[in-house]
């Protein structure tokens, strides 16, 4: 029987002074911000949300195709959650029409 060692996959929250450039953006050109992330902090939502925007989270990393086959597998036997996909995947096409139809419902409430 093989002995794996132990690790701990540390997923960061996207970094302070990103989010707040990806803000910054978004009013400049004003548009409604949709942060697309593995994971985010609670503050971020709360910001993201006050700005009638959105916040799509899903479980994978994902990618670029060409990623050599066998680190893949690797990855994956360590357990950590990674996929390589040429097209979006269906999971975050849903996930961002869902977040498209709530902010529509968000903006039509405000506008009343």
């Amino acid at each position: 029987m093989e002995i794996m060692p132990g690790f701990k996959l540390k997923i960061e929250y996207p970094k302070q002074n990103d989010i707040n450039t990806f803000i910054e953006l978004c009013r400049v050109l004003h548009l409604r911000p949709i942060l697309v992330t593995r994971q985010a902090h609670l503050m971020t939502f709360d910001v993201i949300r006050r700005l009638n925007g959105w916040v799509v989270v899903f479980k994978e990393s994902l990618l670029k195709p060409g990623f050599p086959r066998e680190k893949l597998e690797a990855l994956r036997q360590m357990g950590i959650p990674v996929t390589v996909y040429r097209w979006p995947p269906d999971f975050l096409i849903k996930a961002l029409m869902d977040a498209a139809k709530a902010m529509s419902k968000t903006m039509t409430n405000s506008q009343q």
